[in-house]
């Protein structure tokens, strides 16, 4: 989770529960894109999204997030530059996420392409739990 610090220093967020008060940048309107980070949050301080804004690209979650727009659940390799350059800061950064899922996202026209197929296939065979030692937290 993270947020610029224009955004910040408008709509300060220090514990979980601020989430329901401040705009969530999603890839869903429903905000199901946000279920594995709130159910790390104890029950008693779980936030309920109140105000989700759809944004339905990584990229462009990002950017609204550079540009003040809201905070923003993003994968750890698409801001970690974003964070120690300070441009953005992670907010509640000993919250461990219950699931860690990564997706491969492509277009139809590329998905029956013998490579695309290839790669896929390999990437569901892997175990994330072989590469924990290789995923560490920022060096921020």
């Amino acid at each position: 989770m993270v947020a610029s610090p224009a955004f910040l220093a408008a709509h300060p967020v220090r514990r979980p529960f601020d989430l329901e008060r401040v705009p969530v940048l999603s890839v869903d309107e429903g905000g199901a894109w946000w279920a594995a980070a709130l159910r790390s949050i104890p029950g008693r301080r779980r936030p309920v999204l109140k105000h989700i804004i759809e944004i339905n690209q990584l990229h462009g979650i990002v950017h609204a997030a550079l540009e003040g727009y809201g905070v923003a659940l993003l994968p750890k390799y698409t801001v970690l530059g974003k964070i120690a350059r300070g441009d953005l800061v992670a907010l509640f950064p000993k919250i461990r996420l219950l699931e860690d899922w990564f997706c491969v996202y492509q277009k139809r026209t590329s998905a029956g392409r013998e490579m695309n197929r290839v790669v896929t296939e390999f990437l569901l065979q892997l175990d994330v739990s072989a590469f924990g030692d290789a995923i560490s937290p920022s060096r921020t």
